[in-house]
């Protein structure tokens, strides 16, 4: 159920978050730099393995820089951390508009854009959020997180209309003023409780939230006690399948339209079409998570993708839009998911941490996913064993969840935060 209360005290937090998101690494980067593969490929060079290869050395500084992005939260607090991911995605998109003129220069442009936006990430965003809310967590962090879905919905529309008259140099321009708009916002508005919040179903309290940052001794407790807990790697292990299957497909999907003859208007069509489902399945899939068991729901949007990517396989272009809604479910559930149950199965004390890892995961299979299936489409001319492999793993991630144990009640010790006296050991 909805609760009212949470979302009286808690909706500025969903919309800083979404607006934030939707201007951060996470609602830009993945959605639109497909759009500037044909005009790079004749600019600098840019081969679909070299293409691939700039996604791999983002996402390893997205990688690197999301675990720096945890500590220093806990350190010196989510806003001025998010500033700076904004501010460096700015200067990133200016970069690559103003001095890349050859594939090093893009590869060295996109591995520092990873690693200092990074902060600009669901990390402190989806943190805020959880602290908020206890009830209705999912449906929040749904909502909160729908903001990327509008931003690849929309932006690809517009950066896309930008290159087609002036070019792929204004594109990235344009990028670069999306992403410092959310400075400001996020200055003004963006807030977490300051003191302690109790719900529960029945008016008790069957959750305990410290509300403010927590101290960094009682953040490295609660992680360390969260990496001796089995679960926290089964679920780190099923995120980072689920990125390799999803993400690769959708920095590639573009592309591989293109190579089914579609034309440049359609495809950016359908990429739109692939925001529009992520807005759905953030809601859906949140309101879901708080009503059902949550490995169930998340193995359901890994089932509906996997037989997206089966009908792409079999029926090609003419399948394209079911193929595209059925991605964009499983690409806007995921980040809901990540968040979701980092908060519903590990105690929140060390929810920056734990988190950061997860995404870092999340993000590593998705560098390496474009780079495998470029180097496969450049041997084989095709995306067909791509697909293949994308769509195994979609079902493995399905099984995985579908059997995962259900998570602790709200009223386990485990759920809360350490006690100081244990953060002093």
């Amino acid at each position: 159920m909805v609760c009212n209360e949470e979302i009286r005290r808690g909706w500025p937090s969903i919309v800083i978050a979404a607006f934030g998101s939707a201007v951060g690494i996470s609602g830009l980067l993945l959605y639109t730099i497909g759009l500037f593969t044909a005009d790079l490929e004749h600019a600098i060079g840019l081969s679909k393995t070299s293409y691939g290869l700039g996604l791999l050395v983002v996402s390893a500084g997205v990688a690197a820089g999301t675990v720096c992005t945890g500590r220093a939260i806990d350190r010196f607090g989510t806003r001025r951390v998010i500033v700076f991911g904004q501010l460096s995605f700015a200067s990133g998109y200016l970069a690559l508009a103003t001095i890349v003129d050859t594939v090093p220069a893009f590869l060295a442009v996109m591995f520092a854009l990873g690693f200092l936006a990074s902060a600009s990430g669901p990390v402190g965003f989806t943190r805020t959020v959880s602290l908020w809310f206890v009830k209705s967590r999912g449906f929040a962090l749904g909502l909160a997180m729908t903001g990327i879905g509008v931003a690849a919905a929309v932006v690809p529309l517009v950066v896309n209309s930008v290159i087609a008259e002036h070019g792929w140099r204004a594109g990235f321009l344009v990028l670069a003023a999306i992403a410092a708009s959310g400075i400001a916002p996020v200055l003004a508005f963006l807030k977490e409780p300051s003191a302690t919040a109790n719900g529960g179903q029945d008016g008790h309290s069957t959750e305990r939230v410290e509300l403010d940052a927590p101290a960094p001794a009682r953040a490295r407790a609660s992680f360390a006690a969260i990496r001796r807990d089995w679960t926290f790697w089964r679920l780190l292990s099923t995120f980072f399948m689920m990125s390799f299957a999803f993400v690769g497909l959708l920095t590639h999907f573009v592309p591989m339209l293109r190579t089914m003859d579609v034309e440049p208007s359609q495809t950016a069509t359908l990429a739109s079409l692939i925001g529009f489902a992520v807005i759905g399945s953030r809601i859906v899939v949140g309101f879901l998570l708080d009503r059902f068991r949550p490995g169930l729901v998340a193995a359901g949007v890994c089932a509906s993708s996997a037989v997206g990517t089966a009908f792409l396989i079999v029926g090609g272009a003419a399948f394209a839009p079911l193929a595209a809604i059925a991605l964009g479910l499983a690409i806007g559930g995921e980040i809901d998911m990540i968040g979701f149950f980092t908060a519903r199965y590990f105690a929140l004390a060390g929810y920056a941490r734990a988190y950061s890892w997860m995404y870092t995961g999340f993000v590593i299979a998705a560098g390496v996913s474009p780079l495998l299936i470029g180097i496969l489409f450049d041997a084989h001319g095709a995306y067909s064993a791509a697909l293949i492999l994308c769509g195994a793993l979609a079902t493995i991630c399905a099984f995985a969840f579908a059997t995962l144990p259900a998570p602790p009640p709200r009223t386990s010790p485990a759920y809360a935060l350490p006690q100081p006296a244990e953060t002093a050991l």
